[in-house]
């Protein structure tokens, strides 16, 4: 709670490169962290590297990050890496996205060098500022199964199984 990074990842910075950083997260808050890219977490598979947290039973709130680098989370791929997380049981409210999203999943997959990124978010709720979307994927997919989701499905996204857009009432 509260921690700010001056670069990436206000509470957590899991950084696969060269072999794999895959943490279980469990019943945890994160609240009031902030940084340029992942205000809560910055998530990044590179060269040939693996970065798949597995995050369940937890809540992100008044996170912030800079504009268009993920408030709770930014997810990255690059250089041959992959990056996935997987929230199950999640829930994301009053993070302050500022016009931007409270996820960021990126791959590069501009070159020789690709990279996959993926979140799958199932039985959780994603619900942040009215002035930002929930999720941006670029050249990367998300998949949504029995969630809420403020924006609804992205337009964006890999696969989408019975997400809503009802006001979850967090209060």
């Amino acid at each position: 709670t509260g921690n700010r990074a001056r670069g990436l990842g206000g509470a957590v910075f899991n950084f696969g490169v060269l072999g794999n950083a895959s943490p279980s997260i469990i019943g945890s808050t994160f609240d009031s962290n902030s940084a340029s890219g992942g205000g809560a977490i910055f998530n990044d598979g590179d060269q040939n590297g693996q970065a798949f947290p597995f995050i369940q039973n937890s809540t992100f709130a008044g996170n912030s990050a800079d504009v268009g680098r993920g408030t709770v989370m930014f997810n990255e791929a690059v250089n041959d890496g992959t990056a996935g997380a997987f929230l199950m049981n999640v829930t994301s409210s009053a993070n302050n996205n500022q016009g931007a999203s409270a996820f960021e999943n990126y791959s590069d997959n501009g070159g020789v060098l690709d990279g996959f990124s993926e979140i799958l978010a199932s039985n959780s709720i994603l619900w942040d500022s009215e002035s930002g979307t929930e999720v941006v994927d670029t050249d990367a997919a998300s998949e949504f199964d029995h969630s809420i989701v403020r924006d609804g499905c992205p337009a964006t996204a890999g696969w989408c199984s019975k997400v809503f857009t009802d006001d979850p009432l967090l209060g």
